[in-house]
């Protein structure tokens, strides 16, 4: 049995028109994804740098006119009942006795003083002592009111900038998925639009938006929106609900 011979018929050589050459579906939709990256990459971006910029936030503080007695109260009504103490660094901080007497506890550091930049100005620096000195009075007597008899009052630790950055993350997660989801749904348009540029339209949840390949892309954007507000709700009262004020 010899081997049997190919036919010029069928496997012969084949002009083709280069001009008719169609390219394959996947090439397209890899266009189009790296059109759309660069507007994602952009996203996160932002994300991160806002993220940043809200955990290194420090509000300041008008040491000539501010109210200390109304600080103290909203400080303390949002659950920030710690001490004020003038220091650069908390590693090189002593309580003095005087706020230790004051408290009538015992302060650590780390956990029931909140640091105040020292000034370097003089008359400047004068207000700033007399600011945290009536700030603790006022709260030392909110302390004791709400210190139960024979009992102590306890704070939660304090959350550290990088603690509360990370948290912040964690929240926007669900965003950064539904950006990416957005940003893979891009080749699936049909108008042809690039992704961001309906960045707040409502019409890029509507399956007629899309092709019928792309759904499935859509229909786990849907439960991404979906789980967006329990997912902030856990994080928030969940993950992190042991930490207590900004540090």
């Amino acid at each position: 049995m010899g081997i049997p011979k190919l036919r010029a018929k069928g496997w012969g050589a084949v002009r083709v028109n280069a001009d008719t050459i169609q390219p394959p579906a996947w090439n397209g939709e890899i266009i189009e994804r790296r059109r759309g990256l660069p507007a994602l990459l952009a996203c996160f971006a932002v994300m991160l740098v806002l993220t940043a910029a809200a955990a290194a936030y420090k509000r300041d503080i008008n040491y000539g006119t501010a109210d200390t007695a109304r600080d103290a109260i909203n400080a303390f009504a949002g659950g920030d009942s710690r001490y004020l103490v003038v220091g650069s660094s908390e590693f090189a901080v002593q309580v003095p006795n005087d706020l230790a007497e004051l408290a009538g506890e015992p302060l650590d550091v780390d956990r029931d003083v909140r640091l105040l930049r020292p000034l370097s100005d003089q008359p400047s620096s004068k207000s700033q002592l007399e600011y945290v000195r009536r700030y603790n009075s006022t709260m030392a007597v909110l302390v004791r009111g709400a210190t139960p008899a024979g009992g102590h009052f306890v704070r939660p630790k304090p959350m550290s900038r990088v603690v509360f950055w990370l948290e912040c993350i964690v929240v926007l997660a669900p965003f950064m998925v539904i950006f990416y989801l957005r940003y893979r749904l891009g080749p699936y348009r049909t108008d042809g639009r690039l992704w961001v540029v309906s960045l707040l339209e409502t019409r890029h949840l509507m399956p007629s938006t899309y092709r019928e390949d792309g759904w499935f892309l859509l229909r786990l954007l849907w439960i991404t929106m979906a789980l967006t507000i329990p997912w902030t709700l856990f994080v928030v009262f969940g993950l992190f609900r042991d930490y207590g004020p900004l540090q």
